[in-house]
């Protein structure tokens, strides 16, 4: 067994959930758009932040996080964060 089955065995991947996942994403994109002011081309590199959260927020997760970003993104939405970096 190799270095990353070993890790792996603690883990437990979760199913993205599309339908769900989607309209939150959506709703967090157009929320973080009108709070910052961003540009959608800018946006656009927050894009897999915001998949992320939105996928959090679908399984009840709390996510852990050292990026600014999830910050802002938990003032808005029902995102459960936690920073164990500082």
């Amino acid at each position: 067994m190799n270095g990353f089955s070993r890790i792996m065995r603690y883990f437990k991947v979760l199913p993205l959930l599309p339908e769900k996942g989607g309209e939150i994403f959506g709703q967090i994109r157009s929320e973080f758009q009108k709070k910052t002011g961003i540009s959608d081309s800018a946006l656009k590199k927050h894009a897999i932040d915001m998949i992320l959260a939105s996928e959090a927020i679908c399984h009840g997760m709390i996510f852990v996080y050292n990026d600014k970003i999830y910050e802002k993104l938990a003032e808005f939405s029902e995102l459960k964060i936690e920073k164990w970096i500082d």
